[in-house]
């Protein structure tokens, strides 16, 4: 899809039940918007009209609305397009309580300003709160926003809370894991068009939604900035309504409790208006603190990008809770894990290690309580890997990235005979969050009735287990393999130094996505100890910075220190190489990079400036060593150096495509024809029909 009207599609930021959301280019104003294309089964005969109020709703806390258009027999809207970090980012990233309580101050301003313009938003939570980069606070995504006549007009079919929860109970599956994050939720005859987790109760027994509707919301989102949790823990999407509904209300031990449990008021009539709730929130109060404290992570310049605020990236989400399981006849029960098949688009460059991920999987399984239980990673799917390694059970299955989250479906199979045990599922926002979730969920299905249970509170032990694990894979130069081991780790305990710092190695080293190389590096930054390796950490984090010159004079001085306490040379080489390199001093840059390959020639991010540095200066010999030291195809050096008619004959897709594009012996066609099935981007097809039709202005837009 490459136009939504007369609007260019840049790339796709997310999608949710209401439809998908692209960035495209307005060309005529010659700005970027967020494009909601709705899907055609969620377009609504009101939309038009709901869209207009919200586009006429001028305040700088609502996310404005430019156009409202049809594409293709799909409504869209053309929105502000706003770079920046949702609230559940801030949450993730631990902010500090005034800050927390100042974004709530400002939503329910903004959405109080909606509700006197007669719209209601219906889907207040984090996720629709965005801190732009430039510290504004805007609600966003009134997908299901809906205004107040048309509620005052529908007929209710109001039903009771035992109707509801045995509805669900019976067209939902009941061990179904539960993020909380649906937007439409469907049982029996019931449609629910919100999130549950954040849905009054009035709303989840088939009443009407009113301002005070949208205030329950925004009391579950306060309690969540000051506790870090929602009011009710679930696991199911059936467990959350009936607690909504049912269960005993939550109480907060906190100076603002009062007004929280007027908030989260089950009946609405109590709930106060969202004027008191701003002042009361923007009043100073006095908070006394137990155990550890939320802490701002220090900013060390750097512009954290996310895509259209989405949440990536968070590895402090409610975690699940710890299960207990059934009776196991032994005190010993052995489970062999195979390798998942993974698919995450946002993970980097190189896609996860499916074997280390296993790896991981089967420590979570063995750090249990209550049984000893065996964990371990096998080769195949195959039910007599497992039994090679006596296991009764074998674990396997897969993990699929859909827009902000990982869907997990588990299979477990009894060893013995090859047969079925059952399936489980997961769904959470990382990659270590979901392998938690699995884990969890593998336990309480091999194991339920007896004391065996995971507990996920953070440990130090536990951490310092999987950062011995990925350690020596780490040195060994596997960094895609080290990462899921040092991801775990920071999981299971925050505070670890040394497992922040080897992550922000690696993902460095990987090419990592920036956002994540840089929420590592601040954390690494945070916790070191005084001293050089404080120095280092801060010295990377200049140059992830692009303060290059800074990040040189910083990391110079820790070359003469040596002995305990030293920096690691070949890490301290590599930056001091990266500094000089971007900062324009490429002889240098190379020398550092040279000495850094010498200490380790297997340390694959010192050669891409090495042999870069080769075919600039035209040393064929030099550029192919270097390359091959990196276990790379040596098609990229015979590009370079403008071998083309060698690279034609032998090279491999795609670069003997592109010998043959500059060489003039392919043409358009036979350029779709070549790339069709293959990973090449679509705008890299693009630029290359482009220049193949003799289109070099085209060719040129389209690579900018």
């Amino acid at each position: 899809m490459d136009t939504i009207g007369r609007y260019r599609v840049l790339r796709q930021l997310g999608h949710g039940g209401m439809g998908h959301v692209f960035l495209a280019h307005d060309p005529t104003l010659e700005r970027d918007v967020a494009l909601k294309l709705l899907h055609r089964q969620t377009t609504r005969t009101g939309l038009r009209d709901e869209a207009r109020a919200l586009a006429a709703l001028s305040h700088p806390g609502i996310v404005t609305v430019f156009e409202i258009g049809e594409h293709e027999g799909q409504d869209f809207i053309a929105m502000e397009y706003l770079p920046g970090r949702t609230l559940r980012d801030v949450l993730i990233a631990g902010a500090p309580r005034p800050e927390l309580l100042a974004i709530c101050v400002k939503v329910a301003r903004a959405v109080g300003a909606a509700h006197r313009a007669g719209i209601l938003h219906r889907d207040i939570k984090p996720e629709n709160v965005v801190v732009t980069d430039g510290g504004e606070v805007k609600v966003v995504d009134f997908g299901i926003a809906r205004r107040l006549e048309h509620e005052a007009g529908r007929s209710p079919r109001a039903v009771t809370a035992s109707e509801v929860v045995e509805t669900l109970r019976r067209t939902l599956p009941p061990d179904g894991a539960f993020t909380g994050m649906d937007t439409e939720v469907s049982a029996g005859t019931q449609t629910m068009f919100g999130t549950p987790a954040y849905m009054a109760p009035e709303v989840l027994l088939g009443e009407v939604s009113t301002p005070q509707s949208d205030i329950f919301s925004l009391g579950v989102v306060l309690h969540e900035c000051l506790t870090g949790r929602r009011p009710y823990a679930a696991t199911t999407l059936v467990e959350v309504i009936a607690l909504t509904i049912e269960g005993p209300p939550p109480k907060l031990d906190d100076p603002l409790g009062a007004l929280l449990d007027r908030m989260l008021a089950r009946d609405a009539a109590e709930r106060p208006s969202l004027d008191e709730i701003a002042s009361a929130l923007a009043r100073p109060v006095t908070v006394t603190t137990r155990g550890a404290s939320r802490s701002r992570w220090p900013i060390i310049g750097l512009l954290v990008l996310l895509a259209g605020g989405l949440a990536v990236a968070g590895w402090w989400l409610q975690r699940p809770a710890p299960v207990a399981g059934r009776a196991v006849a032994a005190t010993e029960l052995a489970i062999a894990i195979a390798p998942f098949s993974i698919q995450m688009a946002t993970y980097g460059v190189e896609p996860p290690d499916s074997f280390a991920i296993a790896d991981v999987l089967a420590h979570l399984l063995g750090a249990a309580e209550g049984a000893r239980i065996i964990g371990t990673a096998v080769d195949t799917d195959d039910p007599q890997a497992a039994r090679s390694v006596a296991a009764r059970y074998l674990v396997s299955g897969s993990i699929v990235e859909s827009g902000a989250v990982l869907r997990a479906d588990v299979t477990i199979v009894d060893a013995t005979t090859g047969t079925r045990v059952t399936t489980v599922k997961a769904e959470r926002a990382t990659l270590p969050l979901v392998l938690d979730s699995i884990a969890v969920a593998v336990l309480g299905a091999v194991a339920p009735g007896s004391d065996v249970r995971l507990d996920l509170a953070p440990n130090r032990s536990r951490a310092q287990m999987f950062y011995r694990q990925g350690a020596p894979v780490l040195e060994s130069g596997r960094f895609t393999t080290a990462r899921p081991y040092f991801e775990q780790a920071v999981v299971a305990d925050p505070t670890l130094f040394e497992a922040w710092y080897a992550l922000a190695l690696v993902l460095a080293w990987m090419d990592a996505p920036e956002a994540q190389v840089v929420r590592a590096t601040e954390h690494a930054l945070e916790l070191a100890p005084p001293g050089p390796r404080k120095e280092l950490v801060r010295g990377i984090g200049l140059f992830l910075a692009g303060d290059y010159r800074t990040a040189r004079t910083t990391l110079e001085p820790l070359e003469a220190i040596t002995g305990p306490g030293a920096p690691e040379p070949r890490e301290l080489r590599y930056y001091l190489g990266e500094a000089n390199w971007h900062d324009g001093r490429h002889d240098a840059g190379f020398a550092y990079f040279k000495s850094a390959l010498e200490r380790d020639a297997r340390f694959k991010p010192a050669t891409v400036h090495a042999w870069q540095y080769a075919v600039a200066r035209r040393d064929n010999e030099m550029a192919r060593y270097y390359i091959g030291l990196a276990g790379e195809s040596t098609d990229w050096i015979e590009l370079a150096l403008e071998n083309y008619e060698q690279l034609a004959r032998t090279g491999s897709s795609p670069r003997k495509l592109d010998a043959q594009l500059v060489l003039g012996e392919t043409h358009s066609a036979e350029i779709e024809a070549k790339v069709r099935g293959t990973d090449l981007e679509a705008a890299t097809l693009r630029i290359a029909i482009a220049v193949a039709g003799g289109e070099l202005a085209r060719a040129r837009t389209e690579f900018a």
